[in-house]
């Protein structure tokens, strides 16, 4: 009878509410299962390379694809707030932009506070190498108040990354240089040289921000033949001159050490210190990629406040690459990239990475598995190059996957449901709900948080169906792992009993 009761119990909050994901679980009021895409054109080859929110928080990713005729296009993709491909944008959601013979495609994409959208990106034509510059409306046209309706060109210049100013001037990072425009495309002559700054051939730029007060902050890879390859970070005045007060004569190299470091995400926190996300390689019985968030204070040098050391590294599976950082409200720090699993059952399959630092550098063990979230996309690869953070604190992430991707993550969850209330002659007091499972949904294992020490605990999986599938008694453990790689996809609910409490956490076991 108290099994049955249990049941009942489960039943019921299946029917007010049947899932109560936890941060870092894909939002399911998003596309599918969290996951959006769309294919540009009738080769399904091309890819997402960055990505943006608009205003109203719907999500632009941009890079290209190639043509019937064997040319390449620029491409930009606007999907809703609940994924679904934009109809007011282009056609059907769907922007392309032609730009000569051979390229790269969009590689920056910014939004501006009246939903214009500003691309760069570059192209080879006759063999010369052509920096270009678009401006959209809201609606995905060509913008007329942007050098009179048509593109910039920049010659030799591979653009790279942009960012806009508090006074609407567009900053482009290029690979070997910085531009500036006024906001009606034209270069601004008060920057560098004639509107121009050249960085020099040693360095490869990959990353760029601007600071309220206008500063721009670049990061880039240091080209050398020496090991190990170092990166650095920049910071200019609004006339292109190296800031003084930021690192040695404007510079901070950032480095691990004795490991090739190379950065390509950068992000500032209110108070004006800056977060570079990446990469470094390590050898350790063969050789490993690991992602890394380093901190610089608001002066350039490592924040000894963040991880103890300015550094904290990030390892997914032996293959992690970071390509973007954010930082939420309460200073929590977000990065995403791909990570490289070398087994199981997406064994060399590229899955969406995602992590979440606390403020201080510490892992967010509340988010995903320990502060990570790793994300299988059905049968193909998922790189994404861009994070963002919504107005509601939900994180998005873009790029690359069944062509033009985003996915959308919760960042905060739903509290588990209250306790039943028992009969004080059962002996069984209701508890709070300071027990936890996590990753919720979950793939192949879950780990239970919280589990009273007083006295052993069984722990019960039971299905939809109301049959008990497992069930285990452990001692006095305040975590426990349980393997539910056998276990059918769907809902289920773990019944956790103790020597005076019960609770039942409703979770998902996911393909």
């Amino acid at each position: 009878m108290k099994y049955l009761r249990f049941l009942s119990v489960c039943f019921l909050s299946f029917s007010s509410y049947l899932v109560f994901p936890q941060p870092g679980s894909p939002d399911p009021t998003f596309g599918v299962n969290g996951l959006t895409s769309a294919l540009v054109g009738t080769i399904q080859y091309g890819e997402g390379q960055c990505m943006a929110l608009t205003p109203d928080q719907k999500v632009v990713v941009a890079g290209y694809y190639h043509q019937d005729s064997g040319t390449s296009s620029f491409a930009v993709v606007r999907f809703l707030p609940d994924g679904s491909l934009d109809p007011a944008f282009g056609t059907g959601g769907i922007v392309t932009l032609p730009f000569g013979v051979s390229g790269d495609g969009v590689k920056g994409v910014t939004v501006q506070s009246d939903g214009s959208i500003v691309l760069v990106g570059y192209y080879f034509f006759s063999q010369q190498l052509v920096g270009v510059v678009y401006r959209l409306t809201s609606g995905g046209l060509m913008d007329p108040n942007f050098n009179n309706g048509s593109m910039v060109f920049v010659v030799n210049y591979r653009p790279k990354a942009v960012a806009i100013t508090s006074t609407g001037k567009i900053v482009v990072a290029c690979d070997n240089g910085i531009f500036k425009l006024k906001p009606n495309g034209a270069l601004d002559l008060t920057f560098g040289t004639n509107g121009t700054l050249n960085t020099g051939s040693t360095i490869t730029n990959t990353c760029l921000l601007v600071q309220p007060d206008n500063k721009i902050v670049v990061g880039g890879i240091i080209l050398s033949q020496q090991a190990p390859r170092q990166s650095m970070v920049r910071r200019y005045t609004t006339a292109g001159l190296p800031d003084q007060s930021f690192g040695i004569e404007g510079v901070i190299n950032v480095s691990t050490g004795n490991e090739d470091t190379e950065i390509f995400g950068v992000a500032i926190q209110t108070d004006n210190k800056i977060v570079v996300a990446g990469c470094y390689d390590v050898y350790n019985n063969g050789w490993q990629t690991k992602g890394l968030i380093e901190r610089l204070n608001s002066t350039g040098f490592l924040d000894n406040t963040f991880s103890g050391n300015g550094k904290q590294t990030i390892v997914f599976t032996n293959y992690d690459i970071l390509y973007s950082v954010a930082v939420q409200d309460n200073g929590r720090i977000v990065a995403t990239g791909f990570a490289l699993p070398e087994t199981g059952p997406h064994a060399g399959a590229h899955e969406i990475a995602l992590c979440r630092l606390n403020a201080d550098g510490t892992f967010n063990t509340n988010f995903g598995t320990n502060g990570k979230v790793m994300t299988y996309w059905p049968n193909t690869y998922a790189d994404m190059y861009s994070v963002a953070i919504q107005a509601d604190g939900k994180i998005v992430v873009g790029g690359s996957a069944a062509g033009f991707g985003a996915a959308r993550y919760l960042a905060t969850g739903s509290n588990p449901p209250a306790a039943r209330t028992m009969d004080p002659a059962q002996n069984v007091i209701p508890v709070t709900s300071s027990v936890h499972i996590f990753p919720n949904p979950a793939v192949n294992q879950i780990e239970i948080e919280g589990l009273s020490q007083n006295g052993s605990n069984i722990l019960s999986i039971v299905d939809n169906s109301g049959k008990l599938v497992l069930s285990k008694k452990v001692g006095e453990l305040s975590n426990y792992k349980i393997d539910i790689n056998k276990l059918a996809p769907g809902n289920y609910f773990l019944k956790i009993t103790g020597t005076k409490n019960e609770q039942s956490i409703p979770f998902i076991k996911m393909q």
